[in-house]
């Protein structure tokens, strides 16, 4: 579940950004709604932005592929 006090907030724009295949924004919006594989990303709106998380984006790549991946902020 999405922890907005404790994750590093990403509004959807920012997190294609961050991610290294640059997806389209309604890729994201789709992975939140339809999910993948049974998988949905974890996501808030706040105000009226649609926001995930650096740690959210790592949970649904590692229900994905099985393997465990470091959440890292871009620096």
């Amino acid at each position: 579940m999405l922890n907005i006090k404790t994750e590093m907030i990403l509004t959807f724009p920012d997190a294609v950004a961050f991610l290294p295949s640059h997806p389209h924004t309604n890729t994201l919006h789709r992975w939140r709604t339809k999910g993948v594989k049974g998988v949905k990303l974890e996501s808030a709106k706040i105000g009226g932005a649609r926001v995930t998380s650096v740690e959210a984006l790592a949970r649904f790549a590692e229900k994905l592929s099985g393997a465990p991946i470091r959440a890292e902020a871009a620096t």
